[in-house]
């Protein structure tokens, strides 16, 4: 047995037949975090690996990692946080961060997946997050605001170089807010907005930044930005990206395009507090005596429609994103939470609660939710694109 390539200088390089296989033009050692096993499983990252053969956290949202020249044995974490894919043929198994290696079109490795190659040997087997019902209404009040501060504040430990995806709303403000106390004046997190100038969310990002007396970098985007945009992230994914991802991964790659100029390695964002606190219309169509379940599964699924994709376009700009709202103990809180109290008033009503208590303005708490496609203005822009290409009959 051995590995499929390599290490040289610190690098893990491929060996060419390896190379052949899977129809790359070119793999650098950069591209490579480990050779085979059994010359059969070669896994790719856009980091290295060392020659003690740790990784360097491009598998982030993994729970375990071990390889060997015998075995490998690897864990997806429980929700999928970071972007992880699979695929291959009958002689060789890929599993990377991208869902393109060479000739190859990888799916997403489900999240809580155990795997195991033995000689010769697969063993697949599940080990996900599992809902558990809900608490008395006294218990739901008296912690939750406590813990999306914990969340946060944990999300930002031994981490410098920090941005925040930032739009005025109740999500990213409450991060700002809580980030803001824990954090050393001269490490403080920057804020980072995208939009057109005119955009609901510029204005509000400008105003509630003022408030919070916190560094912003404004992201002012026209139509030949977004347009190009669009056709940068595509080229990042082996499918044809439809409307959502368009809007959303435009936003997504130019915030992260800002962080990188401005010399920042993570980005934090709002994912996950949608599901946690029944943010979307469509969750008051949801019965009552259903809702937590329906709730808990989408956060499961959050990877297929949203994690993937963004993980994807950030580290491709060398971003690690962080989503303090999908810490385990948070989602295992809220899932418990009983639904009537997620219906109450606003949409995400627990979540401004929440907010007012850890000091964010009242303006904020109060604003109508508005999802940052639409508040940034891109949304409007990319539909009457799409409405001029069908009546050119594009």
């Amino acid at each position: 047995m051995f590995f499929g390539g390599i290490v040289k200088n610190d690098h893990f390089e491929l060996l060419d037949e390896v190379q052949q296989e899977i129809n790359a033009q070119k793999i650098s050692s950069e591209e490579i975090i480990y050779g085979g096993v059994d010359n059969s499983i070669f896994l790719f990252g856009n980091n290295i690996s060392g020659k003690n053969g740790k990784t360097r956290g491009i598998f982030g949202g993994l729970r375990k990692l071990e390889v060997c020249r015998e075995f490998l044995e690897m864990e997806r974490d429980f929700l999928g946080r970071k972007a992880l894919f699979w695929g291959g043929n009958e002689k060789i198994l890929i599993i990377s961060d991208i869902p393109r290696v060479g000739r190859f079109i990888l799916g997403s490795v489900p999240p809580g997946v155990r795997f195991r190659y033995d000689e010769g040997r697969i063993s697949i087997n599940s080990n996900s997050l599992t809902f558990t019902g809900y608490m008395r209404i006294n218990a739901s009040k008296k912690n939750l605001t406590q813990l999306i501060a914990g969340s946060v504040k944990e999300s930002l430990q031994k981490k410098e170089k920090v941005g925040i995806m930032f739009s005025g709303g109740v999500d990213s403000t409450t991060i700002a807010q809580v980030s803001k106390k824990y954090c050393k004046s001269e490490s403080k997190p920057i804020l980072i907005s995208v939009g057109f100038e005119d955009s609901e969310d510029v204005g509000w990002a400008e105003r509630i930044s003022r408030k919070l007396g916190m560094e912003l970098l404004l992201a002012i985007v026209d139509e030949e930005k977004v347009l190009k945009t669009v056709e940068k992230i595509q080229r990042l994914f082996p499918y044809k990206l439809n409307l959502m991802d368009e809007e959303i991964g435009a936003i997504v790659q130019i915030a992260s395009e800002t962080a990188k100029q401005k010399g920042l390695k993570h980005l934090i964002t709002g994912q996950g507090s949608e599901e946690l606190f029944a943010g979307y219309e469509r969750h008051k169509s949801y019965s009552e005596c259903n809702l937590n379940y329906f709730l808990f599964e989408e956060l499961r699924g959050l990877h297929l429609r949203d994690l993937d994709r963004n993980n994807v376009i950030a580290e491709s700009n060398g971003i690690n994103l962080i989503a303090p709202f999908l810490n385990e103990e948070l989602i295992s809180f809220c899932s418990r939470i009983p639904p009537y109290e997620k219906r109450r008033d606003e949409k995400k009503q627990l979540l401004r609660n929440a907010a007012k208590e850890l000091g964010v303005p009242d303006e904020v708490c109060r604003r109508k939710k508005r999802a940052m496609q639409y508040g940034s203005g891109i949304h409007g822009f990319l539909m009457k694109q799409r409405k001029k290409m069908i009546r050119k009959g594009l």
